[in-house]
């Protein structure tokens, strides 16, 4: 992917360079409608009124403000670059925070060889938990040669109500984390609870609260890079607190990102604050997510799925059913997904083929012929 960088900072241009995130990197002012990769513009190149009277065709395109801007001109400027799909970013960040916020805009135009899907959401209380682990159980039956890690790692919860847990908890590991001397594979392994008889090897959450908000990003990005290296899949339940490293750096090292809702307006309310204030800063658009919703109800006083997901503007990939075994799956220690409600499980099904068709995993051969009608009747 080529880049056209329009920029007075040097220290930028170097800085992206030594990323090494664009096979090219351009300067020609004269190209900028007609270039179709990544643009980057700093104001110290062109005003905020000449960016958005550009007829732009860029796959991406990226604006540093000049840090001057007064606060509500500065509102109303991001406003109408978001309208015209102009990332902004302010220039007084520091440039370690610019780059990042580069990286994850432009990550989903990059090839993408991760393993981990990530699910989050706006509020807690919706089931995240309960349908991450369900596709994780779903993914173990249907991909019996891959090596499936579930890591329930919400600082604010263990996420094991549905399992008699034996394995170790985010807040006995945070040590090691910190020291990164996890080296040992054997050892690492050791840290999960694995469900008997599977490939589903399970991790849970911080139970300490005065840990909640001390996982830092370079424990949690140790955590997941040693995850993609013991398991063929990695699934993470971040939880429903933006403001903390597990979502931060779970959805930037995913391949997929989820958000779970629910027909809640107090959820859509938080999502819109969740993504104003903190992803859609970090570089991220709406495209760059998935929406699937939780305990749907058809009642008439509902909105339906599809008018939701066209409220919050981004895909609907599912809409799961309320079940009534939320509370006995807790008591029993069951997932909602082993009580096999038809409707349930094939839409948690639906979700783990979609994991399979994405990450390229084998599944069992369905292939085998059956007996005929009469060979099964008399036999």
């Amino acid at each position: 992917m080529k880049l056209l960088l329009l920029s007075k900072s040097d220290l930028l241009a170097k800085e992206l360079k030594k990323q090494e995130l664009f096979t090219e990197i351009q300067k020609d002012s004269t190209t900028l409608t007609t270039f179709k990769d990544v643009v980057i513009v700093s104001e110290n190149f062109l005003s905020r009124n000449d960016i958005l009277e550009a007829d732009l065709s860029a796959t991406r395109t990226i604006y540093i403000t000049d840090p001057s801007i007064t606060k509500g001109r500065k509102l109303n400027f991001n406003s109408l670059c978001r309208a015209r799909d102009i990332l902004v970013i302010e220039g007084d960040e520091p440039l370690d925070k610019i780059i990042d916020t580069v990286k994850n805009a432009i990550s989903p135009f990059l090839k993408n060889d991760k393993k981990i899907m990530t699910f989050f959401s706006p509020n807690p209380n919706i089931g995240t938990s309960s349908v991450a682990y369900s596709v994780a159980e779903s993914l173990a039956k249907q991909a019996i040669d891959s090596k499936i890690g579930f890591l329930s790692i919400n600082p604010w919860s263990t996420g094991d109500d549905q399992l008699n847990y034996e394995g170790y908890y985010l807040d006995e590991i945070k040590e090691k984390l910190s020291f990164q001397s996890l080296n040992s594979p054997e050892e690492r392994i050791q840290m999960y609870h694995r469900k008997k008889d599977s490939n589903l090897f399970i991790l849970a959450g911080n139970r300490d609260h005065t840990k909640e908000r001390q996982f830092t990003l370079n424990e949690i990005e140790y955590l997941l890079d040693i995850a993609e290296k013991d398991f063929d899949v990695v699934i993470v339940d971040a939880g429903a607190h933006i403001d903390n490293a597990v979502i931060i750096k779970s959805i930037e090292k995913s391949k997929r990102h989820f958000i779970v809702a629910n027909q809640q307006e107090k959820t859509k309310v938080k999502f819109d604050s969740m993504y104003e204030s903190v992803l859609y800063r970090l570089g991220y658009s709406k495209d760059d997510f998935l929406l699937i919703l939780n305990q749907i109800k058809s009642e008439p006083f509902l909105k339906s799925a599809k008018e939701i997901s066209k409220e919050y503007g981004i895909d609907l990939l599912s809409e799961i059913p309320e079940v009534p075994s939320g509370f006995a799956s807790e008591v029993q220690k069951h997932s909602l997904y082993s009580y096999g409600d038809a409707a349930y499980n094939l839409k948690i099904d639906q979700l783990s083929s979609f994991f399979v068709q994405e990450l390229d995993l084998k599944v069992e051969s369905s292939n085998e012929k059956r007996p005929s009608f009469l060979k099964r009747i008399f036999n």
